[in-house]
């Protein structure tokens, strides 16, 4: 048990990782000797190993990484609330106003009521709120305008340039004739 142990923690430092370097050449600027079989030029020490251009690409796999989670599951950023903000409490339905940090995520909130202990996540910033609200209005305005110019656009077509293929029903034809 102990030697499967040993040859797993062999393996994960012989794996090359994203940025082409594994750990033990990381460490020790050579690659070390495993029971999976490697050429002798790869056993060879590495003599330099390029630091800008390293930190350069690590550096470029973590921030990939980073906005992959945060796309996968939906991490959101909020702005910070200051002291003295309005802010508005879904739970409770009502306003209040940030008195204090109470500790890392914690505020003090005075209501109407009494002063209570919430998380920031139970907190929306009545400003940022308005411009969401304000955001959504917009974009219904918007949509009604496109809307209205497509219709009003429609109806100048359809006024200037009449169908050729129209049904007209048989009793209508009676009396007005056939269409040309």
């Amino acid at each position: 048990m102990a030697y499967q142990n040993e040859l797993s923690e062999l393996s994960y430092r012989t794996t090359p990782l994203e940025h082409g370097y594994s750990p033990s050449q990381l460490f020790m600027s050579r690659h070390l000797r495993s029971p999976v079989s490697v050429t002798q030029e790869q056993l060879k020490t590495i003599t330099v190993i390029d630091l800008q251009n390293f930190k350069a690409r690590d550096e470029s796999i973590k921030q990939r990484q980073k906005r992959n989670f945060y796309r996968q599951y939906g991490v959101r950023l909020f702005p910070p609330l200051h002291v003295g903000t309005q802010v508005w409490i879904p739970d409770l339905q009502t306003k209040g106003i940030l008195k204090n940090d109470a500790a890392t995520r914690s505020y003090s909130v005075e209501t109407a009521k009494d002063t209570l202990r919430l998380n920031w996540r139970h907190l929306n910033s009545l400003r940022e709120r308005r411009i969401q609200e304000k955001r959504k209005l917009e974009g219904r305005k918007e949509e009604e305008k496109n809307e209205n110019e497509n219709n009003t656009e429609q109806r100048k077509s359809d006024e200037t340039e009449p169908d050729k293929d129209y049904l007209i029903p048989c009793k209508l034809l009676l009396y007005i004739g056939s269409p040309v």
